[in-house]
């Protein structure tokens, strides 16, 4: 399932296609913006701010409301971050990084969804709860987005401790991408290294995301 938002931009069709967000990522950067900057991004964006503070105030209400306050809390913590320049690019080694690429998805297993891409000589591999993919029932304990779980669900059941992450990466990599789609994501890095000798890119970025969206085409405007 693909929720279908509206972002604020100048094209023809000023729709969200988006097909992953972490309400609980969103939420608790949501609640560190002061008020008052809360406030002007609100106006700015013509967002309804009264809406916001509803959705953060009260998780019964944001869960009434689910597109709405998603979409209202995704713009106003987007924008904050680009404007207190929190989001690096690819070649960030921590905190968070907005990408665009062709990328394909799956399930590693019931807890954890790995998407996966090739762009400028880099795998980038985004793991995340499957139950924020958008249409999968929510569950209480979201533990697919923890690095360990990631790990985990990537190495596969049995895995010794010094498993080759960048080697494993690629091999689930190699099996999910079948059908890649132009996506934008905003995610947080967890680590990045060096892929295999023969490998066709060098180096892998592993991060979580808070939202994955379809694009109709990898245009930075």
């Amino acid at each position: 399932m693909i929720a279908m938002l509206r972002r604020r931009n100048n094209n023809a069709n000023p729709l969200r296609s988006l097909v992953y967000v972490s309400d609980l990522k969103l939420q608790v950067l949501a609640e560190q913006i002061p008020v008052r900057v809360r406030r002007d991004i609100a106006a700015e964006l013509k967002l309804d701010f009264k809406l916001v503070s509803l959705t953060l105030s009260s998780p019964a209400i944001g869960k009434s409301l689910p597109g709405e306050g998603r979409i209202a809390k995704l713009a106003l913590v987007e924008e904050h971050m680009k404007r207190s320049g929190q989001i690096g690019g690819l070649d960030a080694k921590l905190g968070y990084f907005e990408a665009l690429a062709e990328m394909d998805w799956a399930p590693l297993d019931e807890k954890t969804v790995l998407f996966c891409g090739f762009i400028d000589g880099l795998l980038l591999a985004l793991g995340g709860s499957v139950s924020h993919l958008l249409g999968e029932p929510p569950t209480e304990a979201q533990i697919g987005s923890q690095p360990y779980s990631i790990r985990a669900a990537i190495h596969g059941a049995g895995a010794p401790r010094a498993a080759d992450l960048g080697r494993d990466l690629l091999s689930a990599a190699s099996a999910i991408r079948v059908t890649p789609q132009p996506v934008r994501t905003l995610a947080s890095v967890i680590a990045r290294g060096a892929l295999p000798k023969g490998s066709p890119t060098k180096e892998y970025l592993l991060g979580t995301p808070i939202y994955v969206e379809k694009i109709s085409e990898l245009d930075p405007g």
